[in-house]
C-alpha cells in the first residue's frame, strides 16, 4: 500500500521527464533484485512420502464442498466475488478519468493513484481483527456501502480535489473490506482445510477481476467511463443495501420465534 501511494507519484515525475517507455523500463528492471532473491532462497526437498495421492481438481472440489457446508464462509466468497467483478475494475479506468474527464496530465493520474494508496495505508493502519460475527457483518455492511458511495463521487464528479477525495474513499474502504473478509475466514475455517478455502479466496478476485476489466471496458467504450463507474458504485451500495435488509429480516424472524417459543 505504500508503494501504491509513492510509486504512481514517482511514476508522474518520470513520465513528464523520460517519457512512458522510460518507466515500463524501470519496472522491468525492478523485478532483477525479486529474482535475484528468489534464486538465493534454499528450500529444502519435499519429502514425496508426505504427498497426497489427489489432483487439484480434487483439492479444490473439497474446498468447495466445504465451503458449500459452511455458509458463513460462503457468503463471504460470494460477496468478494461480487465486489471484484464490480467494484475493483474501475481502476482500468483511471487514465480516461485522469486525462479526459478531468483535463489533467500524468501527473492527475498520478495523484489520483496516490491518494488511493493513501486512503489504503490508513484503513490498514486503522485496521483491527473482529471475532464476532455479527460485528463482521456489520462492518462489511457500513465497507461495502461506502465503497460503492466513494465510486459514484469518482463517475460524477468533474472536479479534481472531489476526485481525490472519491479515490481515497475507495482506498480507504476496499482495504477494509479485503482484511474483514480474510480475518473472517482465516478464524472460522478448520486447519486441515485452510489452505485450500485460502485458495478459493484468492480466486475471487485474482480469476474474476479481469473479466470484471474487460467488461467495463467494454461497456466504457459504448456508455463513457463515468456512467459505467457510476452504475458500478450504485451496484456496490445496492449490494450494501441488499444486505442490511437480509441481515434485518433475519433478526426481527429470530425474535419472532423466539416469542413464539416463549409462550
Amino acid at each position: 500500500n505504500i508503494t501504491r501511494m509513492f510509486g504512481p507519484l514517482l511514476a508522474g515525475v518520470l513520465v513528464a521527464a523520460l517519457g512512458v517507455r522510460w518507466c515500463f523500463t524501470l519496472n522491468g528492471l525492478s523485478y532483477i533484485p525479486v529474482i535475484w532473491g528468489l534464486a538465493a532462497m534454499r528450500i529444502k526437498p519435499f519429502n514425496k512420502r508426505q504427498r497426497e495421492d489427489k489432483t487439484v481438481l480434487k483439492h479444490i472440489a473439497e474446498g468447495v464442498r466445504y465451503t458449500r457446508k459452511h455458509l458463513v464462509i460462503f457468503r463471504i466468497l460470494v460477496l468478494s466475488t461480487f465486489v471484484c467483478m464490480i467494484a475493483c475494475p474501475y481502476i482500468v479506468l483511471l487514465p480516461v478519468f485522469g486525462l479526459t474527464v478531468l483535463g489533467g496530465s500524468a501527473y492527475t493520474l498520478s495523484w489520483l493513484n496516490g491518494m488511493l494508496g493513501a486512503g489504503a495505508i490508513l484503513a490498514t493502519l486503522l485496521f483491527t481483527g473482529v471475532h464476532d460475527t455479527q460485528l463482521i457483518k456489520l462492518r462489511l455492511i457500513r465497507d461495502v456501502m461506502f465503497w460503492g458511495l466513494g465510486l459514484i463521487m469518482l463517475g460524477m464528479s468533474h472536479n479534481l480535489y472531489l476526485s481525490l477525495g472519491a479515490m481515497f474513499t475507495i482506498g480507504f474502504f476496499m482495504m477494509s473490506v479485503f482484511p474483514t473478509m480474510n480475518n473472517a475466514i482465516q478464524q472460522m475455517v478448520d486447519d486441515s482445510m485452510r489452505g485450500r478455502v485460502m485458495s478459493l479466496y484468492t480466486m475471487t478476485f485474482l480469476g474474476t477481476m479481469p473479466f470484471g476489466s474487460l467488461a467495463m471496458g467494454w461497456l466504457s467504450d459504448r456508455y463513457t467511463a463515468p456512467v459505467v463507474v457510476t452504475g458500478a458504485g450504485m451496484l456496490t451500495m445496492a449490494m450494501g443495501i441488499g444486505l442490511v435488509f437480509r441481515n434485518t429480516v433475519r433478526h426481527r424472524l429470530r425474535d419472532v420465534a423466539s416469542g413464539i417459543r416463549n409462550t
